[in-house]
């Protein structure tokens, strides 16, 4: 079993259009001769399409170089993850049956579309041979297995993809740019089973920002998160790196926007989601703040002289972390498992499929919710003017902690609109960002100092020398010092005009 990460970007190709010369892309020199492959996919769902729902795809596919069980797992616009496992003739394997669990919720899965492609693959190349991207041109044949059998269950199409493989973005845009020139179009499908299926991809619609109302932009938004969030799971079942992180971000994400913007969506509904995030939350919380300090604790053990190292002090942090880690990934893991995870699953389902809005949601966008997103403003501004106030020690962590926590809703209460007001909410995401990212490696340095100090009791108890405990602990206090002493000029940015303009 591997897992593969790709970005990759589609377009609808013209029926008897031509490829453009891609050797005109900048830092292409060479392209490989084209190989033509038949690729031959069943893809399976359940019957209520819930891997659809949420742009998961299932396939057992048979030729080129990978055939056998893949499953596609969005984590971004451009993004995929892929699970590649080996061909098995029938059942789903096990591994990933698992990985579902909490997506299928015990429905089964079933044939939903057979697709077949003539795929002709260009390898674009640079000037030291190195592969920098894939381009295919696809024929497509795809059968939907849930219609009725008939001539409208089958459809045919071409279209083109372009993959990085040790190319940048950079190129990704440029290739894309080339073929639209030659007659590309974005596709409203986001994939082959999706069009076969007639499911059209959630970043189809596009609505000119003055006419979309706060309720499309906040139905889109709850999908995105909703579809994240299955992704994420998938993820951390399977112990990929980062992924208790990212699953926590977006949930953190939808939280608080169902805060922000709670006078948009009734009340009831939306806060007990709002509420189980919470909990989901804190418990993948345990397991990120594990990983925060424990590299946090490498990191300063490492940077110690050979001589100042006295005692077990790398096996005793290093088995404390391990100890705390693995009690929170259990507890992470009991979580995914548990009813209660399921019936928020259903809920944030439902609230995806019909959000509760109330009449505010019908009124645009761009007049509406960035008066809501002030109010975070406004909170953070009052955390951030608490942190002058407290005392120094346990108090000013506190509310330094809390100025952090207000960052970060705010941040995300500027990125929801994006869509609708552009560069303007970039720019205060950023500032609010990179508050947050300030006051966060401070709390890592809060956080870490309790382990050592409880790593030096257990040390003295055992007899060993805790000299090194508080050596590290005494660093990790003068790199508390040195980030609050950047605090004013990073609130100095944040609470620029022209950040905050477009919230009046």
């Amino acid at each position: 079993m591997a897992v593969h990460r790709e970005i990759e970007v589609k377009l609808g190709a013209p029926e008897h259009g031509a490829l453009p010369d891609l050797t005109e892309l900048d830092g292409v020199t060479a392209v490989d001769p084209p190989v033509v492959v038949e690729l031959d996919a069943v893809y399976l769902d359940t019957v209520d399409r819930r891997l659809a729902a949420v742009g998961i795809t299932l396939r057992r596919r048979t030729g080129g170089a990978d055939e056998g069980w893949h499953l596609k797992l969005r984590v971004g616009a451009d993004e995929r993850a892929e699970i590649h496992a080996a061909w098995s003739e029938t059942d789903v394997p096990d591994y990933l049956a698992a990985s579902l669990r909490s997506r299928l919720r015990g429905a089964a899965v079933v044939p939903v579309a057979r697709v077949s492609t003539r795929r002709t693959l260009h390898r674009l190349r640079d000037a030291a041979g190195q592969v920098v991207a894939e381009v295919v041109d696809d024929e497509v044949t795809a059968q939907d297995l849930t219609a009725a059998a008939g001539a409208e269950a089958l459809q045919t199409w071409r279209e083109w993809e372009v993959e990085l493989v040790a190319g940048d973005r950079a190129l990704l845009a440029e290739a894309q740019g080339s073929l639209r020139a030659a007659g590309g179009t974005v596709p409203w499908w986001s994939s082959k089973v999706l069009r076969a299926l007639g499911v059209e991809s959630p970043d189809a619609a596009r609505h000119g920002r003055r006419r979309v109302t706060a309720a499309t932009v906040l139905r889109l938004f709850l999908r995105a998160a909703r579809d994240e969030l299955a992704s994420w799971d998938v993820q951390v079942r399977r112990s990929e790196p980062d992924a208790v992180h990212q699953m926590r971000v977006t949930l953190r994400e939808l939280r608080s926007a169902l805060g922000t913007f709670r006078d948009v969506l009734d009340h009831e509904p939306s806060a007990w989601v709002r509420d189980e995030i919470g909990w989901l939350g804190g418990v993948l919380g345990a397991a990120r703040d594990a990983e925060v300090v424990r590299d946090l604790a490498i990191e300063l053990v490492a940077a110690e002289p050979p001589g100042l190292l006295r005692g077990s002090v790398a096996a005793r942090l290093g088995a404390d972390r391990a100890a705390a880690h693995g009690a929170a990934m259990a507890d992470v893991t009991r979580a995914l498992d548990s009813e209660r995870y399921r019936v928020l699953l259903d809920a944030l389902d439902r609230l995806v499929a019909d959000p509760p809005f109330t009449a505010v949601a019908a009124e645009p966008a761009a007049d509406v919710l960035p008066r809501r997103v002030r109010r975070e403003w406004a909170r953070l501004d009052r955390a951030v003017g608490a942190v002058d106030t407290a005392s120094p020690g346990e108090s000013r962590d506190r509310a330094l902690h809390e100025a952090r926590k207000a960052a970060k809703r705010a941040r995300y209460s500027a990125e929801t609109l994006v869509p609708v007001v552009g560069r303007a909410a970039i720019r205060s995401a950023r500032a609010a960002q990179e508050l947050q990212t300030l006051l966060g490696d401070h709390h890592d340095t809060v956080t870490v100092r309790e382990t050592l100090e409880r790593a030096a009791l257990e040390a003295a108890r055992a007899g060993e020398d805790t000299f090194t405990y508080g050596r590290l602990h005494a660093l990790a206090q003068s790199r508390a010092e040195m980030l609050e002493r950047r605090l004013p000029e990073v609130v100095e940015r944040l609470g620029s005009g022209r950040r905050r303009r477009w919230m009046r």
